[in-house]
């Protein structure tokens, strides 16, 4: 179930982020999607321990969108700069 979880939070996560490059009118075509996966296992640990921190309360999802909007901004603007 944990693993499930985590691909349905990570699609979400990357819906997100590929739609608000679109929103910026970067064109985002098939080729470049075809190297996402909603299955990420480098930083997870499955059968680890989880910890929850219940005194930290999360940040507004607002600002979580607006952090999003301005980290992909930042990444297009290095690769347009970017000989690549």
């Amino acid at each position: 179930m944990v693993a499930n979880a985590i691909i349905l939070q990570n699609t979400i996560d990357l819906s997100q982020a590929i739609q608000a490059v679109r929103d910026q009118g970067f064109p985002v075509t098939t080729e470049l999607l075809a190297g996402l996966s909603p299955y990420l296992t480098s930083k997870i640990k499955r059968y680890g321990d989880y910890i929850l921190d219940m005194l930290t309360q999360p940040l507004p999802f607002e600002e979580i969108i607006a952090w999003v909007h301005l980290t992909f901004a930042e990444a297009a603007r290095v690769f347009e700069d970017s000989s690549i």
